[in-house]
C-alpha cells in the first residue's frame, strides 16, 4: 500500500468491505427479521470507522467525518421536520380534507395517476422543490387516491414522478442549478439538454418566481394552525398537539382513520433519525478516501463515450447508496469525471445531464437516503413499495444509458483545425 503521511492508499477491497457489511445486515434485518435500516446503517457505519482507523485516522478525524456528514444533512433535516408540521397543520385546518373533497368531485378515478403526475409536475416546476411538492400537494393526493381505492404504492409512484419530473426541469432547482454549476454548463442548455431523456410533456415555465422552501413552508404550518383554531373552532392546545403530535381523528371508519391521523413532529422523528444515520456513514466513506477509492475504479471502466454517461450514471446510483444524500451523488461524480469527458472530447452538457439522470433521479429508491427517507415520512410508503410505479425516475436513466451508447443527443466539442505555424508550412 502507497503512503500518505500517516495515511494509507485504499484499496477497493477495503473501500467497498462496510458497504458490503451494511448490505448484508440490511438484507438480514429487513427480509428476516423485518426490522428497520437504523441498526445496520449503524454496523455499517462502525465497520467504515474501524477501515478508516486501519488505514492511519485518528478517532478524532473519524468523528469529524462523522459531523461533516450530519453538517451536510442539516437543511434536510429542517425541512423535514417543517413538512411534519405543515402535514399536521393542514389535517388538523380541514386544508387537506377540503383538498381532497374537491379533488374527488373533480378528477375522475380514471384519470387520476396521470393528473396528479400532471399537478405535482406544474407545481415542482414553478416553485423548484420537489419536496415541498409532496410534501404538500403529494399528502393531498394520497388521500384522494387512497379514497377512490387506488393502490398507495401507485399513487405515490404517481406523486414522485411528477415532482422529480418539474423538479429536474425547473430553472429554479437547487439541483439542477448544482448539476450546472459544477460542471460549468449554461443552465438554459442543460435543461434543454435534459429534454431529450427526460421527454416532457409540459412547457417550462421561465417566469416564474422561485419561493425559498422554508418561508413557505413556514406559512402554510401558520395558515393551518390558524384555520385550525379559527375554522374548525379547535382550542389552541388542540392546534398545538397537532403540530407536536399529529392530528389524530377517530370516527369508527378505519380509512378515514388512517387517513386524517398522521403528522405532527413526533412522527418524523423516525425519518430524522434514519437521516442522520445513513449521512454519518456516507460521511464517512467520503472523506475518508472510500467513495473516492469506488469512484476510481468506475471511472476506468470508461473506454468510449457511450461507457463514460454509463459510468457516470452508474456512478450517481452508487453514491447514492453509499453517501445517502442526492447532492453528494452530484458533487462526488462531477469532480472525478470532468476531466475524463474533456479528454473524451465531451461537451460539459453531457456531463451535467448525466449527473442529474443518474444522482437525482435515482435517490428516490435507497431506502435510507434522505430522498428515500422524507418519502417513507411523507407519502408513508417506502421505496420498496413504490420503486415500480415511480417511472420517470427508474426510465430516464435507462434511457440515458441507450443514447449514450447510440449517440444520438450526445454533446461533442467540436473539432476546430488550426493552421501550422509559418515555419512548418515553409518547411513543407
Amino acid at each position: 500500500m502507497e503512503q500518505q503521511g500517516n495515511k494509507v492508499d485504499m484499496k477497493l477491497r477495503w473501500a467497498v468491505l462496510p458497504l458490503l457489511v451494511m448490505i448484508g445486515v440490511m438484507l438480514v434485518a429487513i427480509v428476516k427479521l423485518e426490522q428497520g435500516p437504523h441498526i445496520p446503517l449503524i454496523v455499517g457505519t462502525a465497520v467504515a470507522s474501524l477501515v478508516a482507523w486501519r488505514h492511519g485516522y485518528k478517532w478524532k478525524e473519524i468523528e469529524e467525518m462523522m459531523y461533516k456528514g450530519i453538517r451536510l444533512a442539516l437543511p434536510a433535516v429542517v425541512i423535514i421536520i417543517l413538512v411534519s408540521l405543515t402535514i399536521g397543520a393542514w389535517i388538523g385546518g380541514g386544508v387537506v380534507a377540503t383538498m381532497i373533497y374537491y379533488g374527488l368531485t373533480i378528477i375522475s378515478p380514471a384519470y387520476f395517476l396521470v393528473t396528479i403526475c400532471i399537478i405535482c409536475s406544474v407545481v415542482a416546476l414553478s416553485i423548484g422543490s420537489s419536496w415541498s411538492t409532496m410534501g404538500t400537494i403529494g399528502v393531498a393526493g394520497m388521500g384522494i387516491g387512497l379514497s377512490m381505492g387506488i393502490p398507495a404504492p401507485m399513487v405515490a409512484g404517481a406523486v414522485i414522478s411528477g415532482a422529480y419530473f418539474g423538479d429536474k426541469m425547473s430553472p429554479l432547482s437547487d439541483t439542477t442549478n448544482l448539476a450546472a454549476g459544477l460542471t460549468h454548463t449554461n443552465l438554459f442548455e442543460h435543461i434543454r439538454h435534459m429534454l431529450y431523456t427526460t421527454i416532457p410533456g409540459l412547457v417550462i415555465a421561465l417566469g416564474a418566481r422561485k419561493v425559498p422552501a422554508i418561508p413557505a413552508l413556514v406559512v402554510g404550518i401558520t395558515l393551518g394552525f390558524l384555520a385550525q383554531v379559527i375554522v374548525q373552532g379547535g382550542s389552541l392546545a388542540d392546534s398545538v398537539g397537532a403540530l407536536q403530535s399529529g392530528y389524530v381523528i377517530d370516527t369508527g371508519n378505519e380509512l378515514v382513520d388512517n387517513l386524517f391521523s398522521r403528522g405532527g413532529l413526533d412522527a418524523m422523528m423516525y425519518t430524522v433519525s434514519m437521516t442522520i444515520v445513513g449521512i454519518t456513514f456516507g460521511g464517512i466513506l467520503e472523506y475518508s478516501g472510500m467513495l473516492q477509492s469506488i469512484m476510481n475504479q468506475i471511472v476506468k471502466l470508461a473506454k468510449t463515450a457511450g461507457s463514460m454517461i454509463a459510468s457516470t450514471i452508474l456512478a450517481g446510483v452508487a453514491t447514492n447508496a453509499t453517501c445517502s444524500e442526492q447532492y453528494i451523488s452530484i458533487v462526488v461524480p462531477s469532480r472525478m469525471f470532468a476531466g475524463a469527458y474533456e479528454k473524451m472530447g465531451l461537451q460539459s452538457k453531457s456531463l451535467s445531464r448525466a449527473l442529474e439522470d443518474g444522482g437525482t433521479l435515482t435517490s428516490v429508491f435507497i431506502p435510507w437516503n434522505t430522498c428515500g427517507v422524507f418519502i417513507l415520512g411523507t407519502l408513508g410508503v417506502g421505496a420498496f413499495e413504490y420503486a415500480p410505479y415511480a417511472i420517470l425516475n427508474f426510465i430516464v436513466p435507462v434511457i440515458s444509458i441507450i443514447y449514450a451508447f447510440t449517440g444520438f443527443t450526445i454533446a461533442r466539442i467540436a473539432v476546430q483545425s488550426v493552421e501550422p505555424p509559418l515555419e512548418k508550412q515553409a518547411a513543407q
